[in-house]
């Protein structure tokens, strides 16, 4: 609704140029319409793609991870290695229901527990790649859930940022409704298309105003 205001003013410059508080005040409203433009477009790209393909990625690490813990126990039940047996069965345990952190630490640990024994395990069939593809599985979700926090974080500032600059752009637009008359007696028209506008601006707040309280 201030882009209304702006076309208005945009299309008389001429008349106004020469005030110099008028014109101070003209760009004190572009530079807040400006701000305000980047600051959403910046709160909505940091919004997008923060979940896109995370619970896909997580499904995989754990399938990697559940598919190299049936391997080990065999292994571990065969050779009688009660410690990397007990490391397997806590670290599989209801794997989708722990808390982000809490279940990388628990992949992260496994495979972990595991190292130590990948050669005697290759004649179990677990391979090297496995091994390593399993670990980058779990990096990557490690990466996308600090990515996320990022990103929260950084709309969280972008958002505080909003406020400020929308009450800037509101006081520009106050003073010059108080300066507006200056140029009622020789430039009329331009004082009317600019009360046009404003009166549009002031619908919309009400609107959004009514809709608060409905």
């Amino acid at each position: 609704m201030w882009r209304t205001v702006c076309g208005v003013l945009d299309s008389h410059r001429t008349v106004w140029s020469s005030n110099a508080a008028f014109s101070n005040l003209c760009v004190e409203l572009s530079e807040s319409i400006n701000a305000a433009t980047a600051a959403l477009q910046g709160q909505t790209g940091k919004s997008n793609g923060i979940t896109t393909d995370r619970e896909t990625e997580t499904m995989d690490a754990i399938t990697k991870v559940v598919a190299v813990g049936r391997i080990v126990k065999v292994f571990a039940m065969d050779t009688g290695n009660a410690e990397l047996l007990a490391a397997v069965d806590y670290n599989r345990t209801v794997l989708v229901r722990q808390p982000k952190h809490e279940l990388i630490a628990r992949l992260r640990s496994m495979i972990d527990a595991v190292a130590p024994y990948q050669d005697a395990l290759a004649s179990y069939g677990l391979v090297t790649q496995s091994i390593d593809a399993t670990r980058a599985a779990i990096n990557l979700i490690e990466e996308r859930l600090i990515d996320t926090r990022l990103a929260i974080t950084g709309k969280q500032a972008v958002t505080d940022t909003i406020p400020a600059i929308m009450k800037a752009g509101q006081t520009a637009l106050t003073k010059l409704d108080n300066l507006i008359h200056l140029f009622e007696a020789a430039f009329p028209e331009f004082v009317a298309a600019y009360k046009a506008a404003r009166a549009i601006v002031h619908a919309g707040m009400r609107h959004n105003d009514a809709a608060k309280t409905a």
